[in-house]
């Protein structure tokens, strides 16, 4: 694994957001394919019904994401904290609880620690929360040690907005949108069944949007959480910050995307949308 941001989020994202949508595409127009109604075997096999219920009750799109962290090599980067680590956010954890008593939306009981989840990638900026059964810090040692603690609450502050959005999700089920392959493959193979790979295809790309304006969504909800509790300008500075250690000058958009949401003028979304003089000398 890359150990730079660019190439390192380059891979996460192959994985993570593009790898689940294509598979999904070939597991859903394939197995209409095979039970297609309107075919030459229609529903005589006796594993039809086992293939819908199977698909129904599965959890294919969040396993697959799952996966995808396995073969980003994500996974064999973890190490275990240093007491000084577990030190640092423990720290980071107690003054974002400060912060979010002393705002207008104060918590009603205190932020608890999140399990941590250190990694080794090298000099790689890195906050998320995740995980099956409860949400857990993901955090490269990187972001732990180059940030002090007071630097290191807005972005946590983020992350916990996050948090807030898994623990209210509940089960997710398979999108909806996916069971359109099996009248769309019906359809489809009675005039031509190449036709099927077509529209595998496009139905990819269509998930890969949809995947993109949903994770989008998510991050606008934790920027605002995030916000209220750490204060509105704080955050969108470190919010900037963030984005220039992570993307360098790609992607201002998103950057000026989330900061409109956040409420900010014209005149403060430009100065943070500016790239830092080392990143506009590079």
């Amino acid at each position: 694994m890359s150990r730079q941001p660019g190439p390192f989020y380059s891979r996460l994202y192959l994985w993570v957001h593009l790898f689940p949508p294509y598979v999904l595409a070939a597991l859903f127009y394939g197995i209409a394919w095979l039970i297609n109604p309107f075919g030459p075997a229609g529903l005589g096999s006796p594993y039809d019904f086992f293939l819908l219920v199977l698909l129904l009750i599965s959890d294919a799109e969040q396993w697959l994401g799952w996966f995808g962290y396995g073969l980003s090599g994500i996974g064999r980067r973890r190490i275990e904290p240093t007491d000084s680590d577990r030190e640092t956010y423990q720290q980071a954890v107690a003054l974002l609880n400060e912060r979010a008593q002393q705002s207008p939306d104060a918590l009603t009981s205190p932020l608890t620690p999140l399990p941590l989840v250190l990694l080794d990638l090298g000099a790689v900026p890195y906050l998320a929360v995740g995980g099956r059964l409860e949400p857990q810090l993901w955090i490269s040692r990187h972001a732990l040690t180059a940030l002090d603690p007071a630097a290191l609450v807005p972005l946590l502050a983020h992350e916990y907005g996050h948090a807030e959005q898994l623990r209210r999700s509940g089960c997710n089920l398979v999108p909806l949108n996916w069971w359109l392959a099996f009248p769309l493959a019906w359809w489809l193979g009675t005039i031509s069944p190449p036709l099927i790979i077509a529209a595998a295809l496009l139905h990819a790309l269509l998930g890969i949007r949809l995947g993109y304006h949903q994770r989008l969504k998510a991050e606008y909800h934790a920027d605002r959480w995030a916000a209220d509790r750490v204060g509105r300008e704080d955050y969108a500075r470190a919010l900037a910050a963030y984005h220039w250690s992570v993307a360098g000058a790609r992607r201002p958009g998103v950057l000026k995307q989330r900061l409109v949401k956040l409420g900010l003028d014209a005149a403060e979304i430009t100065q943070l949308t500016e790239p830092p003089v080392d990143q506009a000398g590079s």
